[in-house]
């Protein structure tokens, strides 16, 4: 694959992956691979790569400029309906500053419309989004 992306004209890629990190070791070797070949890109990725300062920083020295990641729900009950519990709503600041602290651009993914879901659902993901994500 480095072979291949070394030959295209553009130096700005889109991983289209829906989870770019799932398996830890193919990961890391692909940050390994991306290094040199200076180019600048964007994937998706679970919210558990927040939690590998070690694997986020690779992505950054890679090139990662943003990650889409899925929060699904700023509502522990949402969370439940969608069988999510990998993370809690109150770890969600954590996450993103963790990949602002390495200089890559958290683009939040959510899902609006659970049975718990009400109007205000819609303004709590506007507020996180603009008065908490993007403060850390």
């Amino acid at each position: 694959m480095a072979e291949e992306i070394r030959g295209l004209p553009v130096r700005n890629l889109s991983f289209v992956d829906d989870n770019l990190t799932a398996w830890k070791p193919y990961a890391r070797d692909l940050m390994t691979r991306l290094r040199p070949l200076n180019v600048q890109w964007s994937g998706l990725a679970s919210l558990e790569v927040t939690r590998d300062p070690d694997l986020l920083r690779a992505m950054a020295e890679a090139g990662c400029m943003s990650l889409v990641l899925g929060f699904e729900s700023l509502d522990p009950a949402g969370l439940a309906e969608a069988r999510k519990t990998q993370f809690r709503v109150d770890e969600y600041e954590a996450a993103v500053a963790a990949l602002h602290r390495v200089g890559i651009h958290c683009i939040g993914a959510f899902v609006l419309g659970f049975d718990s879901d009400g109007p205000a659902s819609f303004d709590q993901v506007r507020d996180f989004a603009a008065e908490r994500a993007c403060r850390t």
